[in-house]
């Protein structure tokens, strides 16, 4: 059939029309099923820029609307504001939101245990705050029940760079231990466990009195052990000194384990690249057999197995240790001994292979900081966490310090910051800051922050005669705690607990009872028992649970693409 020109052009117009007004429809369709899309995205989760999430905007100065936030804290009685300040209205929440647009509100406050059972009762009730700190066992109990906010692209589209320097100096274990299934559910509270590790300390003045050289080798503390306990070093000409500290939980005794390349209760790779438990290790044996020693020959207090660290304290007050492996702020010990100084050691070796010194990852209590899923604007927590950075480490200014930090009368304020990080070396850079000014005779202090600047204050004061202040230039000062971790640092003597998850089943159901007869082990020994009481110490371990949770602890540790 021949079809006549002007009904055909009638034809092409009405098929033109028609697919117009289809595309037109089914536009408007896809393009509202993209901002229903956009919209439930951004009700979940507000994790990237609104026009490409691939495409990283940036924190913005100042957040406007205001964003408020709801959190808890856990500060304890000691920790003071100036008088009218309040947890919600003081130097740090103004600050917050008058200059970034971040209104914070504490819902309560709850410290020590009262804390963690609190949130207990928040997460069993699944009425969380916005953001908060939380245990191992609270983070997974969260995620699990899918409470939180997945923060891998908050993370890596608006992480200030003080907050990258800082994780990153803490070492990658610390992103990694906030990571399950490949998300980052939690912002670590980056911590200084490093820092922490164990320094030998020994009574200076013992040292000088019985003319003994300086330790190089744990053959040589040994004889200095030896020397305070029979060369009567306090002088007095009785025979009630001993020469190493211990505690009934054999804590006080990590460096000397340490000396022995013996690790206390963490786990490490072993040769073939698993994860082993450090207390079933033949080095842990030949620790043991050197405090035996110790203890035969009387250097060590025969009451330590009823003794815990307060009783330990009390007799460094009554003059009667000279020896004692513990952390950079055992400068407390001056406390205890006002007539007397330590002077700090590096942890000497066994053998020639130096030591390595255990911590556990580089996080402040093994704590993290969740964000209630489907808060709006997540990344207003790490913008908190920068302006902690800038003001507590980084400022130069005295008015901010004053302000933000120490008035002189309330030295905690910092602490009612709602979200922190501490940096991994922090005393250890004040030592090197103020060892430069004291070696150079600069008194030009500018270069310093005002937190530095107070303890270079006391140090000067201690150089000047004020032995108060001995304390402060054994932690800050350039013959104290600070080269010892410097040492450390620049020689890599670190070693890492490699398992940093919550407990595995295995763990909470049998970990106490393997903790209770692994003391019992290790205090009979110590006290005159067969050697072999570790060995059977090990088959114990291992039948009641040790090769269960070994299982369970590579299984987890292949899971973080080991």
């Amino acid at each position: 059939m021949r079809v006549k020109k002007g009904t055909f052009a009638i034809f092409v117009v009405m098929f033109l029309l028609l697919f117009a007004i289809l595309s037109a429809c089914s536009g408007d369709q896809t393009s509202g099923e993209k901002e229903n899309e956009k919209s439930n995205e951004t009700k979940t989760s507000a994790n990237t820029p609104e026009d490409n999430p691939e495409t990283p905007k940036g924190m913005p100065d100042k957040f406007d609307p205001v964003v408020e936030l709801s959190t808890v804290s856990a500060n304890g009685p000691s920790v003071q504001l100036p008088e009218g300040d309040t947890v919600d209205d003081n130097a740090w929440t103004r600050h917050l939101e008058g200059e970034f647009g971040i209104k914070v509100k504490t819902l309560w406050n709850a410290p020590g245990e009262q804390y963690d059972q609190k949130v207990n009762l928040a997460i069993t009730s699944g009425d969380i705050p916005d953001f908060f700190i939380v245990n191992p066992q609270q983070f997974s109990q969260l995620a699990e029940a899918d409470l939180i906010e997945d923060l891998t692209k908050v993370y890596e589209n608006f992480a200030p760079e003080n907050v990258k320097t800082v994780m990153d100096e803490a070492g990658e274990a610390v992103l990694k231990a906030a990571t399950i299934d490949g998300k980052l559910m939690a912002i670590p509270f980056a911590g200084k466990e490093q820092e922490n590790a164990s320094i030998l300390w020994i009574r200076k003045d013992w040292m000088e009195k019985l003319n003994l050289p300086d330790p190089k080798s744990m053959d040589d503390v040994l004889k200095i052990a030896e020397a305070f306990t029979t060369q009567d070093p306090d002088g007095n000409g009785k025979d009630d000194t001993y020469g190493l500290a211990i505690n009934k939980e054999i804590m006080m005794t990590r460096g000397l384990f340490n000396g022995f390349h013996a690790y206390h209760d963490i786990w490490i790779k072993d040769e073939s690249g698993n994860l082993v438990y450090s207390n079933i290790q033949p080095e842990f044996k030949e620790a043991l057999a050197a405090l035996q020693g110790m203890y035969k020959k009387g250097q060590i207090d025969p009451e330590f197995g009823v003794k815990d660290s307060t009783k330990v304290a009390e007799d460094y007050g009554k003059g009667k240790i000279g020896m004692a492996f513990a952390g950079r702020s055992a400068v407390a010990f001056k406390l205890q001994t006002p007539n007397a100084e330590w002077q700090a050691y590096a942890v000497p070796s066994v053998d020639s292979t130096p030591t390595k010194l255990q911590h556990n990852v580089n996080i402040e209590g093994n704590r993290y900081w969740v964000v209630r899923k489907g808060v709006e604007h997540p990344e207003a927590v790490l913008k908190m966490m920068d302006h902690f950075l800038q003001t507590f480490y980084f400022n130069t200014d005295d008015d901010i310090f004053k302000e933000f930090v120490d008035d002189g009368e309330n030295q905690s304020i910092w602490q009612f910051a709602p979200a922190k990080l501490y940096t991994t070396f922090n005393n250890v850079n004040i030592y090197k800051a103020i060892s430069e000014v004291i070696e150079s005779g600069d008194e030009n202090l500018d270069a310093l922050t005002p937190h530095q600047r107070n303890f270079y204050a006391r140090i000067k004061l201690y150089l000047n005669g004020d032995m108060e202040w001995w304390d402060q230039y054994q932690g800050f000062g350039p013959e104290g705690s600070g080269p010892v971790l410097e040492s450390y640092i620049e020689n890599d003597q670190f070693i890492m607990n490699e398992f940093y998850s919550s407990p595995t089943k295995t763990m909470a159901r049998r970990g106490a009872n393997l903790q209770k007869i692994e003391l019992e082990m290790m205090t009979e020994i110590i006290k005159g028992g067969s050697l072999d009481l570790f060995d059977e110490y090990v088959e114990n371990w291992k039948k009641l649970g040790g090769d269960d949770i070994t299982k369970e602890v590579n299984e987890w540790y292949s899971q973080q693409g080991n």
